[in-house]
């Protein structure tokens, strides 16, 4: 098992975890849930400043919505490269 192996191994765990929690009903809910208020208060607050709080929450919210898919497919290319890993060492 080589350096290169395992990095791709614990890609593949933490992409195949980030898809779990992806599709986890308690966590869309929540994610939805929140959204769902932010956009609420903001549609009702006249103060520019808290106005900002709630955009900048939303956006915090998309920005870990974003990380967790970028693990669900850096895990899914690490699955595919070790997959073809026994393919290389046979045509080699």
């Amino acid at each position: 098992m080589t350096a290169e192996s395992d990095k791709l191994r614990s890609e593949t765990a933490l992409g195949s975890r980030a898809r779990q929690l992806m599709g986890d009903e308690l966590m869309v809910g929540t994610f939805d849930k929140l959204r769902a208020g932010y956009a609420e208060q903001w549609a009702q607050c006249a103060s520019p400043e808290i106005r900002d709080r709630l955009w900048l929450k939303t956006q915090a919210l998309n920005d870990v919505q974003a990380d967790l898919l970028t693990m669900v497919e850096t895990g899914k290319l690490a699955s595919i490269t070790l997959a073809a890993e026994p393919k290389k060492r046979l045509d080699a």
